[in-house]
């Protein structure tokens, strides 16, 4: 599991809609059939970031990450994996 920080009413945020959803273990972003109801155990990361790419071209950012040589910085006293 990968954590980023982010800012206190994001947190409330999410906090509020797993509370509602009775969402209490396992993937917050969850597949949803023709149906209307949650099928599988969730989306993958590849869908996450097409999801994320298709909303980025429409609002007409062009780069969503540092460019591949640029090395991800690492809280001291942590190693990279």
């Amino acid at each position: 599991m990968r954590t980023v920080p982010v800012p206190a009413w994001v947190k409330a945020s999410v906090d509020a809609w797993t509370m509602v959803d009775g969402i209490q273990h396992g993937r917050v972003f969850r597949s949803i059939n023709k149906a209307g109801r949650v099928w599988d155990d969730g989306i993958t990361p590849k869908v996450i970031c097409e999801v994320v790419k298709a909303a980025a071209a429409r609002a007409r950012i062009e780069m969503l990450a540092p460019a591949p040589h640029v090395r991800p910085v690492v809280p001291s006293g942590r190693r990279r994996a």
